[in-house]
């Protein structure tokens, strides 16, 4: 799922990968782990809640998303960068939905390479 993806309104983003939102429960153990890397020097959003959220990846390239907010359940979600470097996550079946656009569907993010 790696790699670029132009958003239907024009936005190119750079796809890192999927992965869950850590519920609660899983959370110190994720970030007391030495071999995961925080990605960005900054916050991230949730395109839907708009909670901030750190993604870190381990030395094998999985992904792990932490939210500020309490979580029973994980929810699998698309982690992407904007042009300006900031983190977005957004649930993994909008990201690959199509949307209607004048009256045609299209999908809401389109692979580029």
């Amino acid at each position: 799922m790696r790699g670029l993806y132009e958003h239907y309104k024009g936005g190119i983003y750079s796809v890192k990968g999927e992965s869950y939102i850590v519920r609660d429960d899983k959370k110190k153990e994720i970030l007391l782990d030495e071999e995961k890397t925080y990605i960005k020097g900054n916050y991230g959003k949730h395109t839907e809640t708009e909670e901030q959220i750190k993604v870190y990846r381990d030395k094998k390239g999985n992904l792990y998303v932490i939210s500020e907010l309490k979580r029973e359940e994980e929810e699998k979600v698309v982690v992407y960068i904007d042009g300006d470097g900031f983190v977005w996550v957004r649930p993994f079946n909008m990201f690959n939905e199509n949307v209607n656009v004048e009256g045609k569907e299209v999908p809401r993010f389109r692979y580029l390479g």
